[in-house]
């Protein structure tokens, strides 16, 4: 049996975002008999913060406690990025990019000025970053952390891209490593509801385009309920038809809703929860968001760019279209038996 490692900062209950789906395919929904799977995140290895789970990983393998075929790492802090050069050197490493945080100290590539950056600027990072850094001289910062990720980026094996738009941050010359396997959510079977109010399921952050929603539909008196979904709560008064229910641990509440509304302000890599509503036969609004192209054009997503035409959302039978689970496993195992073999 090929045994392959996956390397996480840290997993936490009812997130929707791709380490959960790693989490979710290997250690919940995928009985292999080819391949076992052990993850290995700051909880394994006692740690109170996930940051230093880099060097304790590579400790423990250089002595032979942690022993594997390959390794997967998924969105590693770039602290770490010197012991994960070394570890890519001795043991075949696959390297998914869940988000930009190997690019962006935010993650998000988001700017201040409240733009999309088109791609790492020194002196723009810098500036946009200045509040999260202090004591270096940043510019620098950004220059030699940039020459880091492009040494890791050399010697992992493989590396895989949820979307086709994030190969524009990998350099032309590892394209041929780089492997589009998208997000993927099991079918749910749903009944047939009468759907009534919409819903958003993320964190109340400014990123998310949350609050700018709400002003949103405040200006045109909304006169329907906004059922949110959130690990936090807010900390400010919120209009009437705003419900905070707390933590969804049912995904297949979903489906009594008309849509849910993704707001997000920057461009998301692949939403886990737009294929969990498309599954569970509700629709999806893309309110101002800038999703992926690979997610936006599946059935049952809607682009809308004005709150006036949110409030008059009708929900119509869509045909499902959403990507398999079971390819996506596929895909995953045809690069860890490559790499097995190669080792």
């Amino acid at each position: 049996m090929i045994k392959i490692c996956h390397l996480l900062d840290q997993t936490l209950e009812n997130r929707v975002g791709g380490v959960e789906f790693i989490n979710d395919l290997f250690f919940k929904k995928n009985k292999s008999k080819r391949f076992s799977h052990q993850l290995l995140d700051a909880k394994y290895f006692n740690l109170l913060e996930p940051y230093p789970l880099i060097n304790h990983f590579q400790t423990k393998f250089l002595h032979k406690k942690v022993d594997c075929e390959a390794i997967h790492i998924h969105q590693i802090q770039p602290y770490g990025l010197n012991s994960l050069i070394q570890l890519a050197q001795k043991i075949p490493c696959i390297f998914t990019l869940h988000d930009y945080y190997l690019f962006c100290q935010k993650s998000t590539y988001y700017h201040e000025t409240k733009s999309i950056c088109k791609s790492p600027a020194f002196f723009k990072c810098s500036l946009c970053n200045s509040n999260n850094i202090k004591g270096v001289f940043l510019p620098a910062f950004f220059y030699f952390r940039s020459k880091k990720v492009e040494i890791f980026l050399k010697f992992v094996k493989k590396i895989i891209l949820p979307n086709q738009e994030l190969l524009k941050l990998i350099p032309k010359k590892y394209h041929y490593k780089c492997n589009i396997i998208h997000y993927a959510v099991p079918q749910q079977n749903t009944n047939h509801q009468i759907k009534k109010s919409f819903v958003y399921l993320g964190t109340l952050a400014n990123h998310k385009g949350i609050f700018q929603l709400i002003e949103d539909l405040q200006k045109v008196a909304f006169n329907e309920e906004l059922h949110i979904y959130s690990p936090n709560s807010f900390t400010q008064k919120v209009p009437h038809f705003v419900k905070h229910k707390g933590l969804m641990t049912n995904k297949s509440l979903l489906s009594q809703y008309k849509a849910l509304i993704i707001p997000s302000l920057w461009k998301e890599t692949g939403p886990i929860v737009l294929q969990e509503a498309l599954s569970a036969k509700t629709e999806v609004i893309l309110y101002n968001s800038p999703i992926s192209t690979d997610y936006s054009c599946l059935n049952g997503v809607h682009k809308i760019s004005s709150a006036c035409k949110l409030q008059n959302f009708i929900p119509q039978n869509f045909e499902l279209n959403i990507y398999s689970l079971k390819e996506s496993i596929k895909k995953h195992e045809n690069i860890y038996l490559q790499l097995s073999k190669d080792a």
